[in-house]
């Protein structure tokens, strides 16, 4: 199924840069958005094609081919991090199959999970606090509860994927 087919081209744009507004908040809580991170998220993006979810699939699948449009367009866009992932939210709800529309947005938690192991210090846990409080705040943006994450795809065989 082409989920594109089903969105204007601004509410398109909008699910394409869900992932640079994960990206965002927990890479950039720190304030600096380092190497290790952006490395994460490339290569997050290189294995798009392998994403369970067929909409995150398409979206990654997409973004391949226009990278440099895409992020210049979003480096453009004035929506805070917040109001990034509620417009995320609400088009998925309104427009996707519930199923699909979480498992999404759970894909966009995982990436944030991938981005804050990517750096840190050797002896302390690579995930600190403040993007754990990040990723947090982006799921309630998302509006995914507790009880979703238990629910398969568990996050952790969502983020074996990205290795694969």
């Amino acid at each position: 199924m082409a989920f594109r087919d089903g969105f204007t081209t601004e509410e398109w744009r909008t699910l394409q840069f869900a992932h640079f507004w994960v990206f965002k908040a927990v890479a950039g809580v720190d304030k600096n958005i380092d190497t290790e991170e952006q490395i994460a998220l490339h290569n997050i993006m290189e294995n798009g094609s392998k994403f369970e979810n067929p909409l995150a699939r398409e979206i990654m699948m997409g973004l391949e081919f226009n990278i440099d449009g895409i992020s210049a367009a979003f480096a453009d866009d004035r929506r805070s991090i917040d109001q990034g992932l509620i417009d995320v939210a609400d088009l998925l709800d309104k427009k996707i199959d519930k199923e699909i529309a979480l498992n999404f947005k759970k894909t966009l938690l995982a990436i944030g999970i991938a981005i804050g192991q990517a750096s840190g210090k050797w002896f302390a846990s690579k995930f600190s606090k403040e993007e754990v409080a990040a990723l947090k705040e982006a799921g309630l943006l998302l509006r995914v509860s507790e009880q979703d994450l238990l629910k398969p795809p568990l996050l952790n065989d969502i983020i074996q994927t990205f290795s694969k």
